[in-house]
Parts: structure tokens; sequence; C-alpha cells
């Protein structure tokens, strides 16, 4: 998906080199990172909160404190948003609820992306021609 160009109208909301330079992690680091500018990338050889569904080098996200998570797949054209509150009723972080947020990110990604890229891959293009995709 092209998220420099809204659906819509020939206008550009952002360059090119700006998309990029936020949705791609630099790779002349000393070490391991899988973080862009403001986005984060999906991580080499570790579990990621898009999923398994979310193409490499084309995905990018970020995930809250709280649980929510909002990804983005700019091959498949599609985007994920979870609100959730995993602090809710209190604020204590242990070992299962870190474990716990980090399953439901994982698999709700991977149950919605195989759903949208397969079942409705008909229907969500037709809906992606109405609305801007940014």
């Amino acid at each position: 998906a092209d998220f420099t160009q809204p659906k819509t109208a020939q206008l550009s909301l952002f360059k090119q080199e700006t998309v990029n330079l936020f949705t791609n992690a630099p790779q002349d680091l000393p070490y391991q990172n899988s973080r862009a500018l403001g986005w984060d990338t999906i991580p080499a050889g570790y579990p990621t909160p898009c999923g398994q569904n979310f193409t490499p080098g084309y995905s990018f996200g970020h995930t809250g404190y709280t649980g929510t998570t909002l990804w983005a797949d700019s091959k498949k054209g599609f985007a994920l948003i979870s609100l959730t509150n995993r602090v809710y009723p209190d604020d204590s972080v242990t070992v299962d609820t870190k474990s716990g947020i980090k399953w439901y990110r994982n698999n709700l990604s991977n149950m919605i992306a195989e759903r949208v890229t397969s079942e409705f891959k008909d229907e969500f293009i037709d809906l992606k021609q109405n609305y801007y995709t940014i």
C-alpha cells in the first residue's frame, strides 16, 4: 500500500522519504535494533506483537503499556488496532500479566491478519478504495 497517497485524491500527505525514515529501522548500528523513528519494526529472531502474518520489511507498529497495539503492513495494505486495558483493575505488573498480553497481541494479530488477507480479501480491498490509507 502506498501510505503517501490518499486513496480518494491525488494529494501527497507525506514524502516517500519521510515514510521510509519513520517506518524502517536503521541497519548500520553496532547492536541489534528494530526501532525506526517513532515506530517499531519486526525484530529478527524474536516474538513480535504483530504475530507471524505481517510482512517483515513492510510492517511497522507501536505497543503501549496497557496492552494497546497498532500495526500496519504496507505490502498487504491493512492495519490492526487493538485497544486494551491490561492494568485493570490494578497496575501490578507480574510475569503472568506481561506474558499474557504478549500472547494476546501475537494471537489476535495472527487471527485478524489471516482472516483479512484470505477470507475477506475481496471485501477488504473494496473498502480500501473509499478511505484514506494512512
